[in-house]
């Protein structure tokens, strides 16, 4: 008998389990907040998951232009049956079904350097880095300006809202859903952490999301403010929250600017899809780009040509050659990419 979605649901939590060492809490959250049945592929044996992916569904700003996108989370195989070519099957699978929905782009979070190598091959994506972190300090100065007002914060349709038009001062962004939002404000407070959400004359201006840091001090887990008198707001008030003044913060950088770390990966699903979705933002040159090496779409392979009358399928001998992720990383490179919200760490 095939299984039902709330049987998947409870196998693909406990695999998680057998996997990651996250708390109930943690599992708690995300099978409530970030889990969506459509999006979980998973590998069955004797009607068991023993291998499971959430490409979870994303609204993004391309170069500036909105689209969709799919970000992979939980990529797992039960530790008694690896080797067998689960986890790229998973990544196939999922690939597969974004093309077909004709979906531009999708993006992971790698956990560490290894992992970073094992996406950049091509049967597992080819997957780039294209999103840069640069560490700083960011420090307190005296009390919150009268111009504000601190307030308590609680998820809802509005801050996502105020968020996501935030965050559109970014090229480059997955914008949080209101369940984005909902999931890291339950991580901050498993975490012990403390919130704050500024206004000014009424209207939203500035939140920040500040958790307990590995040295002992506090770390911004998330920070968006509308201008420096906000951020210096926003500072003061979680100042007063923690009795600490200063604060290690991650921030959305361009790799070129240098001293940055790598973050987040991409590559392009549908390359027809994702050049028509950025071609307002190309200058008037034509451009002829040959995608190589994609073994799980090979569909996209091939010779395309755009120009100031779109973008199509050309023999025209190429400019340039790239695998998927490589042409996601040609385009984004120029900006800051923001990825909020995404529980990594």
């Amino acid at each position: 008998m095939p299984l039902s979605d709330t049987d998947i649901k409870l196998q693909t939590r406990g695999l998680w389990k057998s996997v990651f060492a996250d708390s109930e809490a943690f599992m708690d959250m995300y099978f409530s907040k970030k889990y969506v049945p459509a999006a979980n592929v998973v590998c069955l044996e004797e009607n068991t998951v023993v291998a499971s992916g959430q490409w979870l569904p994303y609204d993004t700003l391309l170069r500036g232009q909105k689209s969709r996108a799919a970000y992979l989370s939980g990529l797992a195989t039960h530790p008694d049956y690896r080797g067998k070519g689960y986890a790229a099957t998973i990544i196939s699978e999922g690939l597969k079904r974004l093309y077909s929905e004709e979906v531009p782009l999708a993006w992971l979070i790698p956990a560490n350097a290894a992992l970073r190598k094992f996406y950049e091959k091509p049967t597992h994506g080819s997957f780039s880095t294209v999103a840069f972190r640069t560490e700083c300090r960011l420090a307190a100065e005296g009390v919150v300006d009268a111009n504000f007002e601190v307030v308590a914060p609680e998820p809802s349709v509005a801050l996502t809202d105020y968020l996501r038009r935030a965050l559109s001062g970014y090229q480059h962004v997955l914008l949080p859903s209101l369940r984005d939002v909902q999931a890291a404000f339950s991580l901050c407070e498993m975490e012990q952490g403390k919130a704050a959400l500024l206004r000014r004359a009424g209207e939203f201006c500035g939140l920040a999301l500040v958790v307990k840091d590995l040295q002992d001090g506090w770390r911004l887990s998330f920070m968006e403010a509308e201008d420096t008198a906000a951020e210096a707001a926003l500072l003061a008030a979680l100042a007063a929250a923690t009795g600490s003044q200063t604060f290690r913060f991650l921030q959305p950088a361009i790799q070129s600017e240098g001293r940055t770390q790598p973050y987040g990966m991409a590559r392009v699903v549908n390359v027809e899809r994702f050049l028509q979705t950025i071609k307002p933002t190309l200058s008037k040159h034509s451009f002829c780009v040959e995608i190589v090496d994609d073994e799980i779409l090979p569909q996209n392979n091939g010779r395309y040509l755009f120009s100031t009358e779109g973008v199509e399928r050309t023999e025209q001998p190429a400019d340039t050659k790239m695998t998927p992720g490589e042409l996601a990383a040609f385009f984004l490179k120029d900006h800051a990419v923001s990825m909020p919200m995404m529980l990594d760490e």
